[in-house]
C-alpha cells in the first residue's frame, strides 16, 4: 500500500473536521512557546506546527513522545527528508547517513 493511500483519507475533509479541535489546541500550545521567545523563524516555527499535526494525525503520535518533544520530531523528519534522494553513501556526515540515522531516531519514537 502506497503511502498516499495511507495520508488521504486522514486529510480528507470528513477527517479534518475531527481534527480541528486538536488543531487548535496545538496552535494554542505553540503560540504559548512563542510567547516566551525574543523573537521566530516563522517559516520554520510553522514546518514544525505542521508536522506536529500530521505526527499525530496520521501517525497517531502525541506530544511530549517520551523524551522527544515536536522539535526533537520536526528535525528528524527534515533530516531524512534531506537525505532520501541523496547519494546512498552511509557515512554520518553525508546527508544519506544523516538520513539514516534520523530513520533510527524516528523508529525509536514510533516504537515508544
Amino acid at each position: 500500500m502506497g503511502l498516499k493511500k495511507l495520508i488521504i483519507p486522514a486529510l480528507a475533509k470528513r477527517s479534518l473536521k475531527n481534527y480541528i479541535p486538536r488543531i487548535t489546541e496545538i496552535a494554542e500550545n505553540a503560540l504559548d512557546d512563542w510567547v516566551d521567545k525574543e523573537s521566530i523563524v516563522f517559516v520554520e516555527e510553522a514546518q514544525v506546527l505542521f508536522s506536529t499535526f500530521i505526527a499525530e494525525a496520521v501517525v497517531g503520535m502525541s506530544f511530549p513522545l517520551g523524551p522527544w518533544a515536536r522539535k526533537d520530531v520536526y528535525a528528524a523528519l527534515k533530516s531524512l527528508g534531506h537525505g532520501l534522494f541523496s547519494f546512498g553513501i552511509n557515512m554520518p556526515f553525508t546527508k544519506f547517513g544523516k538520513a539514516m540515522a534520523a530513520r533510527e531516531s524516528l523508529l525509536g519514537m514510533i516504537r515508544l
